[in-house]
């Protein structure tokens, strides 16, 4: 796999954009995995408030390079996580948790203080290529078609 397959594989697997960059300019990343060609050889690392850290992975490997930039991704949980559910209340939370699970799809739950410790807000997170399935389930919900 080269860097323009890697990219294209993110994107179709539905990894979240804003855990990874690819290629230079990185300095502007937040939280991120990045990989770039520098000299002769490929670098997998991590960028934590726009200040690069230490190469995690390092070859003249192109191909090698992508494999070990993908399982870094990998072992974080939430590289392919997508809010699809963000309600005041936790019956709603609920509702949508159950319609996407009886359609096999895995999701993750939380609740967040929002304006304040009192003022919970409930999120509903689904993984990967399931996020498209989740989007056309609640966009049928939301507009039925006749």
């Amino acid at each position: 796999m080269n860097l323009q397959e890697l990219s294209a594989h993110l994107e179709r697997e539905c990894y979240q954009p804003s855990v990874y960059h690819i290629g230079s300019a990185w300095g502007v990343c937040g939280d991120t995995f990045c990989i770039e060609r520098v000299g002769g050889q490929f670098e997998v690392f991590y960028v934590e408030r726009g200040q690069r850290g230490e190469a995690i992975h390092r070859c003249e490997s192109e191909s090698a390079a992508c494999d070990a930039f993908l399982a870094a991704l990998d072992r974080e949980r939430f590289s392919r996580a997508h809010c699809v559910g963000f309600f005041t209340t936790k019956s709603e939370a609920d509702s949508l948790s159950e319609r996407l699970v009886s359609a096999g799809i895995t999701v993750h739950r939380d609740a967040i203080p929002y304006s304040s410790t009192t003022d919970m807000r409930y999120r509903v997170f689904v993984f990967g290529r399931d996020k498209i399935r989740a989007q056309k389930m609640i966009d049928h919900a939301i507009r039925p078609v006749a």
